[in-house]
């Protein structure tokens, strides 16, 4: 009775689930009519905008066209006096483009100048560089050192190259130094002897550190010191001082030393003729360049070379500001002829742009009648559509009340269900409790009638053992009988 309870309550649950999801599908239904209500009232609002604002532009532009006419009337008098103007102003800027070409002329010139000066400076500092790379000039042994330097860090170079001479005297210290002058020059006399164990090429070198410092003096010369044109590192000092501290320059109308002076000085004239005591006479003789301070000269010529490069790039930028402004002045001259062929076509336009005019403003009020016509056409669906909106969500609003009704009586039967499904489970419950006690029983029974069948047996062979027993009692007792007989 249960069960037919809980069917009949499952049937009739479905029944109240189907109408439910019925009037569900009909809220969706009117709720997506009204979505297509709305995107069509939407559609036809901004239509509606759309309209307006093209009204709008059509009143604007005739209020245009009006001002635009108004302009074109007082641009013609414009015009006509800047032609006066434009004439006067051609003549000067011609005058202004002659004197513009011609300073670009001498711009030209100078920066020709300018690159033939710098294409020789290149071909210099590549002499020089080409000298200092390949160290020509030194000994086989110093070269070794030298391209390999740095393996020697403590090697400062060669004497030659660590002094820098005023110019004339380049010649004169080479002379006064002579070999020294490609002598190695290292910071120890460790350093040194390291570097003659590592050559078998020969090989000169000076320790620094092997020189005593020498104390300046206040010994007065006859004449200026050749020391006093060499520009060097302190470091220096105590070796230049040995090497040329005693020699003087000749002065420039001299080519050898008074007589009774050369035993106390040395003397060397800008030449290279060299005077040491007297006793020994040297000359560098001619054609031969000096190898002295060729890093110095290098790094002169690269400094020159800079120097020049930004005059170049100085120059080339004035020309270009100078050609920028001669084609700034062509294009004013083209501008103002121009401008005046411009101002007589502008007039002629200005008449044809009037009767244009009127015709567009003929054609614009008759785009604003339809225009406004239009709009009331889309006012009008605007309102019915927003009715039968309105329409669709009375509908939606009975069909939800509908629906709310049935859901609370499916939840009644849900709950009815749950309190039926509740007492089935018990019953079934019970039910398989019963069943599990009567297969205990069964088998109880079935366990009794095994012994009981057991018994039987037992007692039917006992009946037997029995029998037998007292036929042979009766059998013993008859012949017993016989016997005492």
């Amino acid at each position: 009775q249960i069960s037919k309870k809980y069917e009949k309550l499952q049937i009739d649950q479905q029944e109240i689930k189907k109408q439910a999801e019925s009037k569900f599908l009909k809220i969706r239904e009117e709720e997506a009519t009204m979505e297509r209500f709305i995107s069509t009232i939407s559609e036809n609002e901004l239509h509606l905008e759309k309209l307006q604002h093209k009204a709008e532009k059509y009143l604007v532009k005739q209020n245009h066209s009006q001002a635009e006419i108004n302009i074109l009337r007082t641009e013609v008098v414009k015009y006509e006096k800047e032609n006066i103007q434009l004439t006067s102003d051609l003549g000067k800027q011609k005058k202004q483009h002659l004197n513009a070409e011609d300073n670009i002329l001498k711009i030209k010139d100078s920066l020709t100048d300018h690159f033939s000066q710098k294409n020789t400076l290149e071909a210099k500092m590549q002499f020089y560089e080409n000298i200092i790379a390949t160290h020509e000039g030194c000994p086989e042994g110093v070269k070794e050192i030298l391209h390999d330097q740095k393996n020697y860090p403590f090697v400062l170079g060669v004497l030659s190259d660590l002094i820098q001479v005023k110019d004339p005297y380049q010649i004169a210290v080479e002379s006064v130094l002579g070999e020294f002058s490609h002598y190695l020059v290292v910071d120890t006399q460790e350093n040194a002897r390291k570097l003659i164990r590592n050559t078998n090429q020969r090989l000169s070198v000076i320790a620094l550190s092997s020189i005593a410092s020498v104390a300046s003096n206040n010994r007065h010369y006859p004449a200026k010191t050749l020391l006093s044109v060499i520009k060097h590192n302190k470091i220096l000092d105590p070796l230049l001082h040995i090497l040329l501290g005693d020699v003087c320059i000749l002065p420039n109308e001299q080519d050898q030393p008074k007589f009774g002076t050369s035993d106390e000085y040395d003397w060397v004239s800008a030449t290279g003729c060299y005077f040491k005591k007297g006793y020994i006479l040297k000359s560098s003789g001619k054609g031969s360049p000096s190898i002295i301070g060729r890093q110095h000269r290098f790094e002169a010529l690269r400094k020159e070379f800079k120097d020049l490069d930004k005059d170049i790039k100085k120059i080339e930028k004035e020309l270009n500001k100078s050609v920028n402004s001669a084609d700034s002045l062509r294009g004013k001259l083209q501008r103002k002829t121009d401008g005046l062929a411009v101002s007589i076509k502008k007039l002629n336009d200005s008449e044809q742009k009037l009767l244009q005019q009127d015709y567009m403003l003929i054609q614009q009020q008759e785009s604003i009648r339809e225009i406004k016509y239009e709009i009331k056409g889309t006012e009008t669906q605007i309102i019915d559509i927003n009715n039968r909106c309105k329409s669709s969500r009375d509908n939606v609003n009975a069909f939800r009340k509908e629906f709310d009704e049935l859901s609370s009586i499916q939840d009644v039967f849900r709950g009815k269900l749950d309190a039926l499904r509740s007492k089935r489970n018990i019953l079934h419950q019970y039910v398989q409790d019963a069943r599990i006690k009567l297969m205990e029983i069964e088998k109880e029974k079935e366990g009794l009638e095994e012994r009981i069948q057991t018994f039987t047996a037992q007692n039917k062979d006992l009946s037997e053992r029995i029998s037998k027993y007292e036929s042979e009692v009766k059998r013993l007792g008859r012949e017993n009988k016989a016997q005492t007989k």
